[in-house]
């Protein structure tokens, strides 16, 4: 694929073809030096990310200043970001191994499921276990 070059320094587009449409749309990539490597990245595509050409200037600035996450990085942030084990995760699966569990009784999950979405879910939902003090409870 043939690189486009732009107004932007170290900002280019290829064409590519065009997700959810018809026809093609121009991907944009920065390219900058940090640290003495070269980092090429893509920055958005035309369409399905609305990206235009200053805007990917912006992203390389940001890059290259140090203020904006990779790509890959953002992506590791977020699988970490799901690995833990939150209050509210814990209670999912509470809730789904009650629920798998015929024996159980209903009554007492919906009365648990209301008191904890009152309750415990607004304070301590989005903390871990280690998180929690004695004044989260009181």
């Amino acid at each position: 694929m043939k690189r486009h070059k732009t107004k932007y320094p170290g900002v280019f587009y290829r064409l590519v073809e065009r997700t959810g449409g018809p026809g093609q749309e121009r991907m944009y990539y920065v390219v900058f030096k940090k640290n003495g490597k070269l980092f090429e990245e893509k920055a958005g595509r035309q369409y399905a990310d609305r990206m235009t050409e200053g805007k990917a200037a912006r992203i390389r600035a940001e890059r290259i200043e140090g203020r904006r996450l990779s790509r890959k990085e953002i992506r590791e942030a977020e699988k970490a970001k799901d690995a833990r084990w939150t209050i509210d995760r814990l209670w999912t699966a509470y809730r789904e191994s009650l629920e798998t569990n015929p024996g159980k009784s209903r009554k007492a999950l919906v009365v648990d499921g209301n008191r904890y979405e009152r309750f415990i879910q607004p304070r301590l939902g989005e903390k871990e276990p280690q998180e929690l003090l004695p004044l989260d409870t009181g």
